[in-house]
């Protein structure tokens, strides 16, 4: 996220979560915890709304592959 978000409504991401469904904020970094999946998730598609801040959300495949793309990148050559 651009930023922490202010004051994210964990009441309203709790009612919305299903089973083990969670949601943790540490700083400008969320993780949610979607155990059947994010694209079907309602916590997951309410969650920008509901912290009150605009968020994008990349797997942690992809955000290993991006790692491994920045540390190729800048490699003593």
């Amino acid at each position: 996220m651009a930023e922490a978000p202010p004051s994210p409504d964990h009441a309203a991401l709790s009612r919305i979560r299903v089973g083990a469904e969670a949601f943790e904020f540490r700083g400008r970094v969320s993780y949610p915890h979607t155990p059947h999946g994010f694209a079907t998730s309602k916590l997951a598609a309410n969650a920008e709304r509901l912290i009150g801040i605009d968020a994008t959300a990349r797997n942690w495949n992809t955000v290993t592959r991006l790692l491994e793309m920045v540390t190729i990148e800048n490699a003593p050559r």
